[in-house]
């Protein structure tokens, strides 16, 4: 057994062989929780159920994969009656992950985690994070009705400084990085050591995993389904329950039904990895919406119907190393997840590796970034495909406001002497050509003045292509705004260049013209009254880029560069960003430093990198990257000019919880 440990040997009081037992017994109740059977802790123990320890955590790992992490810190407590608490909750109650299947426990790494008793950090501010010793200490703080915990490996297998650590215990308690600075924080240090090894598993396993659902079921419910779809048809009363089938909670289903003469099936999908859903009430909803999106493909006695369910969730890990071992194909389909898309595949003659490919080629997963699962599917067909995903909405319309009346005044009048204030006091100045810039968008009240003294200093050409991030899950992760109007109010408003959003939507891999994305969108949208003040014929191009990584971006600039080459008028490349979110205004502006630095550097790697290793919430951080890679491929020498910084404190008043804002000329 491997063993991995704090700076602590024998003072901690567990040697060897008893962290050896330890593990064992935590290996044996890991294993019943998940069979559900019994076993004694204190029973297995010996004498080292009665120790006293002031904690314990149990933690479960796939390769680098969390399969659960649960446990007890407080007063002194039996090691027993610890270890089986924790063990239980990690089995089957971490509420993160989806509960342990018996399938996957030969793949599993166990770390059983002692802990001291917490006690408070003794300094304050900046201080503590010299108290901090990575590897030797855990973190627990508390502020207001928010804490948060993390065990002494956490920081150690990740890498992580003190601050980074403090930081992370903030955002475990779901507080701003930073907020152990405060007085009002209390930061607590606990000692512990880990010690782990492959979970040690009996020969016992079952070899084929069951079937919530039987063949017979199966086809039970498929003509169940048909019957109901003809009755919705023909108005007559559909049977709301299948007799015969037993109704049980189930993690997902899937309906697929193949119309007359179509070559695609239309299919339904709900899937959660934790808590279940009624098996039959749930297919009754899905049969209804199929017969009312259906309605006109013919009658349904002509329909294929399939059904699926799903049960006994596996995580794998990411796309990129995802650990299929031991999967049977037979039995089990894969199912591939980001944060809006999902995609399962399911063939009894595939291998796992075939199936993983299937299931990412549904939908534009990144690579890297994408969940990978595996389920116990019970399916009336022996091959089964079905992806749900957004789907861009690409016709050219007028875009109505959407932040009007929050981010700006919905009122003309109103909006006007916003405006006013935001130029009121900047000196004359004369305007430049420049290469790109970067304004902020926030409301205009905070950032609106920034980005007015951005804009009054540049020679606005016919066209802007203004990029931002995308702040909503809605539509494709790069959408390009298919708009020929973008309206502020009734009677105010910006053309949109909808022949040039066409162009770049074809130009640049991985961009779609799509209107969902930018329904809701704010960073574009906010620039539009300052620039209808500037010039109201100016013409817009917006995008809302959501993820990427380094190379995807570089082959995105190549060719949004190829295309800004062959333009005889190119739109001003315009970087739509706020910088850091929501730290105290110190530690905003440390932040905002390191990244505007990377910046000036015109390094866009280097901004990716210093925003994920510094926790930097820089929200256009992808679409800065792009213009200085496509500034770049152009070949063009920049010159990095700060016009202004400034953060929500400067009109707020309110230090502790900040968001920064630069404007940027290149």
């Amino acid at each position: 057994m491997s063993t991995a440990t704090s700076d602590q040997t024998s003072d901690d009081g567990f040697d060897q062989q008893a962290r050896n037992m330890i593990h064992q017994v935590a290996s044996q109740l890991v294993s019943a929780a998940v069979r559900n059977t019994s076993v004694n802790a204190d029973t297995l123990l010996g004498d080292l159920a009665s120790r006293r320890v002031a904690g314990v955590y149990v933690t479960l790992k796939r390769g680098d994969t969390l399969r659960g992490c649960c446990g007890v810190q407080g007063q002194p407590m039996p090691l027993g009656q610890a270890l089986a608490h924790s063990a239980q909750r990690t089995a089957k109650e971490d509420p993160r992950m989806a509960p342990i299947a018996e399938a996957e426990l030969p793949y599993l790494d166990l770390t059983v985690s002692l802990l001291g008793e917490p006690r408070p950090i003794g300094v304050k501010g900046d201080e503590r994070i010299d108290a901090v010793q990575v590897g030797k200490h855990g973190l627990r703080i508390r502020m207001g009705h928010h804490a948060g915990l993390l065990l002494p490996s956490v920081a150690r297998e990740r890498g992580w400084t003190s601050r980074q650590f403090l930081d992370a215990v903030c955002r475990k308690a779901g507080l701003p990085p930073g907020a152990w600075r405060s007085d009002q924080a209390t930061v607590e240090l606990f000692d512990g050591i880990d010690f782990g090894g492959p979970l040690a598993v009996d020969t016992a396993l079952d070899q084929q995993e069951a079937s919530v659902v039987d063949e017979t079921d199966l086809s039970q419910l498929v003509q169940w389904i048909r019957y109901n779809l003809d009755a919705i048809q023909t108005g007559a009363t559909p049977s709301y329950y299948a007799m015969n089938v037993v109704d049980i909670e189930v993690l997902g289903v899937v309906l697929q039904i193949k119309c007359h003469n179509e070559n695609l099936p239309h299919s339904w999908l709900q899937l959660v990895f934790r808590d279940g859903m009624p098996l039959q009430s749930k297919l009754f909803e899905f049969t209804q919406t199929a017969a009312k999106s259906l309605a006109g493909y013919g009658p349904a006695g002509d329909w294929d119907v399939r059904v699926a369910v799903l049960s006994s969730a596996i995580h794998h890990g990411l796309d990129s190393d995802a650990d299929l071992r031991g999967m049977d194909c037979q039995r089990r389909a894969i199912v591939v997840r980001d944060a809006k898309r999902v995609a399962l595949a399911y063939d009894r003659r595939a291998d796992s590796q075939q199936l993983l490919e299937q299931a990412l080629r549904q939908q534009p997963f990144r690579s890297g970034n994408t969940e990978v699962y595996s389920v116990v599917c019970d399916a009336s067909v022996g091959e089964l495909t079905v992806s749900i995903g957004p789907q861009a909405q690409s016709q050219i319309t007028t875009r109505p406001p959407a932040v009007a009346g929050t981010f700006y005044p919905a009122k003309d009048v109103e909006r006007e002497q916003i405006v006013d204030e935001c130029f009121k006091g900047l000196p004359e100045i004369e305007k430049q050509t420049v290469a790109a810039a970067m304004v902020p968008h926030a409301g205009l009240r905070f950032s609106g003045r920034i980005a007015a003294d951005v804009w009054r200093r540049i020679e606005l050409p016919e066209t802007v292509l203004i990029i931002g991030p995308k702040h909503t899950r809605d539509g494709v992760d790069w959408a390009v705004a298919p708009h020929d109007f973008f309206q502020i109010s009734p009677t105010a408003g910006l053309p949109g260049d909808a022949v040039l959003a066409q162009q770049l939507a074809n130009a640049v891999p991985g961009m779609q013209l799509d209107a969902a994305a930018h329904r809701r969108e704010h960073g574009s949208e906010v620039q539009f009254p300052i620039l209808y003040r500037l010039n109201a014929k100016t013409k817009v191009v917006s995008v809302a880029m959501q993820g990427g990584s380094i190379d995807e971006l570089a082959e995105a600039a190549r060719a949004l560069a190829n295309w800004l080459r062959g333009l005889e008028k190119p739109p001003l490349l315009v970087i739509s960003s706020d910088m850091n979110h929501f730290a105290e205004e110190d530690e905003t502006r440390r932040r905002d430093k390191l990244a505007l630095d990377m910046l000036r550097a015109n390094d866009p790697a280097g901004l990716l990198s210093i925003c994920a290793e510094e926790d930097i919430s820089m929200c256009g951080q992808i679409p800065a990257a792009l213009v200085l890679l496509t500034l770049k491929e152009l070949g063009k020498q920049v010159d990095y000019q700060q016009i202004a910084y400034g953060t929500s404190a400067d009109v707020s008043g309110d230090r502790s919880r900040v968001v920064g804002y630069a404007g940027v000329r290149f």
